[in-house]
């Protein structure tokens, strides 16, 4: 090779290599883990915001199917809806600074989300049987709940 195109070769090599695709790294399992949910979340409302705002008017709607099943599939979607609301308001009880202790508030909060779901599974089926089982679960699971922390003035 004369003097001017080794360079050249060695230019173009280097600018191949540079241009190829490398697979990455492998990641450690504890690096490729999300990070740790209180860091992503911001809440805003209150507990008592959270419950005149989501919690109640929507299981007022599973509560309303043992009086009155819905007529039509519209009316079973808007059941549903409102289940999945009262599943997710009980997530939403979860986080700090929302989450008053570790125990018995955990365990109301997942019942509150676990009532929720199988009333949106009932109303996903039309079954208005199940959904008021599982309107009952969820009535019994705030009775409880405000039992313990609500205080007795703002029952």
């Amino acid at each position: 090779m004369n003097k001017i195109t080794w360079p050249l070769a060695v230019f173009a090599l280097l600018g191949f290599l540079g241009c190829s695709r490398q697979e990455p790294a492998p990641q450690s399992a504890a690096s490729s883990s999300p990070p740790p949910p209180s860091d992503s979340f911001k809440p805003v409302a209150t507990v008592k915001q959270v419950m005149l705002g989501i919690t109640i008017p929507a299981s007022n709607a599973v509560f309303a199917v043992a009086g009155e099943a819905p007529k039509d599939d519209a009316g079973w979607q808007a059941v549903e809806a409102s289940a999945l609301a009262v599943a997710e308001s009980g997530n939403l009880l979860l986080m700090k600074p929302r989450a008053v202790d570790d125990q018995e508030w955990k365990q109301y909060a997942l019942a509150l989300v676990d009532a929720g779901a199988k009333a949106a599974e009932a109303a996903r089926a039309k079954d208005a049987d199940r959904t008021s089982i599982a309107g009952d679960d969820l009535y019994n699971t705030c009775e409880q709940c405000h039992a313990k922390y609500m205080p007795k003035s703002q029952q």
